[in-house]
């Protein structure tokens, strides 16, 4: 049977409308939670399929998915070895027979009885892509921080061609798991994950809407973030920091033969004053040889475009210094 063929497996004359992709990787302690929200929803559970890939966990991760799929029919579990998010996703995604997939992080969880009203919109509207709202939960309260998703009033209803909604309505949020998004778009396209590199997510999200054509977005909260306890260790901060300059590599390569390039530039002017951040306060004695990858990439000047007044001040200092930035962000976290 081919990749992307339909399963005989499932309920004759039943289409499946919907596949939600969890890549799970040692997370034993809040997998429950989300996969409870998952199946906490108001569609029927014939109508739609969970792909649980066990991307190689070493804790109870992969024993907790076959227990789920043993007792929900809609539940599939692949266990794989690890190779990463990106490929967990891919893999995932090649399984999927719903015609619109969404992609959820295994940490995290969705609001109860709300995919219905997404799954509706996508059919009013005949749309590729729908961005939905999120909201970040702190580890360890019940504190709820609703984030600002979008910089702008939201327009539902309105459809934006893919480019007009990259450069005038994402600003900065590239989150794979805040937009539903019709599968045989993404399959037409060959809109895949990027193997091997972090921040994923934001080297693929300008490339699936420069290929759509309909997107929408919605202020309905579906989704929550969870923010884990713990401080970015030195070593952590080193990966960071490569993976950023990284993906200032591959977002210039994107952009390299657009006419427009503002969403790109300000994407890696963001990326740029994140990495001088974490140069000043955690790798500051290795400053010099950030300081030139960074010079070697050509980034300087650096764009102002989306970026918010305080960011614009941090630009102005980097654009006159990257190194008297650093040394100011050291000092400031002395």
């Amino acid at each position: 049977m081919g990749a992307f063929q339909a399963n005989s497996d499932k309920d004759a004359g039943m289409a499946l409308m919907l596949s939600i992709i969890v890549p799970v990787f040692n997370v034993e302690r809040y997998l429950a939670k989300c996969l409870d929200s998952l199946l906490s929803q108001d569609i029927d559970q014939d109508s739609y399929e969970i792909i649980l890939i066990d991307d190689g966990s070493t804790d109870t991760g992969g024993e907790m998915c076959d227990g789920y799929a043993s007792k929900f029919k809609n539940i599939t579990v692949f266990h794989q070895k690890n190779q990463g998010l990106s490929v967990a996703r891919n893999v995932g995604l090649g399984k999927a027979q719903g015609k619109y997939v969404l992609f959820v992080d295994s940490d995290d969880f969705l609001e109860k009885s709300i995919l219905g009203v997404l799954v509706k919109e996508m059919e009013e509207l005949g749309l590729d892509i729908l961005r939905f709202k999120y909201r970040r939960v702190r580890e360890g309260d019940n504190l709820h921080h609703e984030i600002g998703a979008y910089q702008y009033p939201i327009s539902q209803q309105i459809v934006f061609d893919g480019h007009d909604f990259l450069f005038n309505r994402l600003g900065k949020g590239c989150y794979a798991c805040q937009f539903l998004i019709k599968k045989a778009f993404l399959i037409q396209n060959e809109l895949f994950f990027r193997p091997g590199i972090i921040f994923e997510d934001t080297e693929w999200t300008p490339r699936v809407l420069e290929k759509a054509k309909r997107v929408s977005e919605t202020d309905v909260l579906v989704y929550n973030y969870l923010e884990r306890e713990g401080s970015i260790t030195q070593s952590r901060a080193d990966q960071v920091v490569h993976g950023q300059l990284k993906l200032i590599s591959l977002l210039k390569g994107q952009m390299l033969y657009l006419d427009d390039k503002r969403w790109y530039e300000g994407m890696i002017a963001h990326t740029v004053v994140t990495i001088i951040t974490q140069i000043g306060c955690n790798l500051f004695s290795q400053r010099k040889v950030y300081l030139k990858e960074l010079s070697n990439e050509k980034v300087y000047p650096l764009s102002y475009f989306n970026a918010s007044n305080s960011a614009k001040r941090k630009i102005r200092v980097i654009n006159l210094s990257p190194r008297l930035a650093c040394w100011a962000i050291h000092l400031s976290n002395l």
